[in-house]
């Protein structure tokens, strides 16, 4: 099922210490919680970390809410909403369920168009040039993966950042970033770091 609560979205807490704020969503959890730019703020004993330049002492910073304690704010109506899906034109797009206003396209069908263009120039153009006699002849593209390493950004985050745009603008979709599955002393690669794309 779609998540009906995205990354930078606008929404407002509707219950706890917060009720009635609004904020735009930073992180969607997978534990069911988002976190919600100056939101539920809470303070944290930091030590300080010379190696990245933190400095130590008492930071607040943002804590994770609960996503049924939050609904997306429509600015037409200026209260809380719900979204539902639907297809135009093509699109897959989320709509308001109290006005039926369109609130944003999430999904547009320009791989269906790739498709289109595969079948019917590529298959051709590879019937004649490899002389097939059937179309399942002709191999197919199942999967194509991009992989990028990265462990550099253990020092700079900006690198990570910097991989991850041009690893976007390469293949047009936005890239995976995987996690260290075991720290690997002789890279300086502790566990639980992002060092792939």
């Amino acid at each position: 099922m779609a998540a009906k609560i995205r990354r930078d979205d606008e929404v407002i807490v509707l219950t706890g210490k917060d009720k009635g704020k609004r904020g735009k969503v930073k992180n969607v959890l997978s534990s069911g919680k988002v976190i919600v730019e100056g939101i539920n703020l809470v303070k944290k004993h930091q030590k300080p970390v010379p190696a990245l330049n933190q400095p130590g002492g008492i930071v607040e910073k943002e804590a994770a809410i609960q996503v049924s304690n939050v609904a997306i704010f429509n600015a037409a109506t200026g209260k809380a909403d719900r979204v539902g899906f639907r297809f135009e034109d093509g699109k897959k797009v989320r709509f308001f369920k109290s006005n039926s206003e369109n609130y944003q396209v999430i999904w547009s069908s320009t791989m269906a168009k790739l498709h289109d263009y595969y079948k019917d120039e590529v298959v051709k153009k590879l019937m004649t040039e490899f002389n097939y006699n059937s179309v399942m002849q002709v191999p197919r593209v199942e999967k194509i993966t991009l992989n990028m390493g990265v462990g550099e950004a253990i020092a700079d985050k900006k690198l990570l950042d910097n991989a991850a745009a041009d690893l976007a603008a390469i293949s047009g979709q936005k890239p995976l970033i995987t996690k260290a599955r075991k720290s690997v002393a002789g890279f300086k690669n502790p566990s639980g770091l992002s060092d792939r794309l």
